[in-house]
């Protein structure tokens, strides 16, 4: 499979980080590549917690922004949910 580089941001954290994956991932999938790329801040929960969003932020700008648990990220960003 072609590989591509994922940009992600843990709601609450501070600084994005990439994981590399394919597009024939199913979410489940992508949870759990991101629950082991992020074991200590996910520790608590399993995989299937997670809640997966699209959103399209340019690179540059994904660490300027103050996100947290208040941010209405489908306001904010056009965010859609993955499940």
């Amino acid at each position: 499979m072609l590989g591509y580089m994922l940009g992600c941001l843990v709601i609450g954290e501070k600084n994005a980080f990439t994981i590399k994956t394919d597009k024939a991932k199913t979410i489940s999938e992508l949870r759990d590549d991101i629950k082991i790329y992020k074991k200590n801040v996910f520790k608590t929960f399993d995989a299937n917690q997670l809640t997966l969003w699209k959103v399209n932020i340019p690179e540059i700008e994904i660490n300027k922004w103050e996100i947290n648990a208040d941010t209405d990220i489908t306001q904010k960003f056009g965010a859609i949910e993955l499940g």
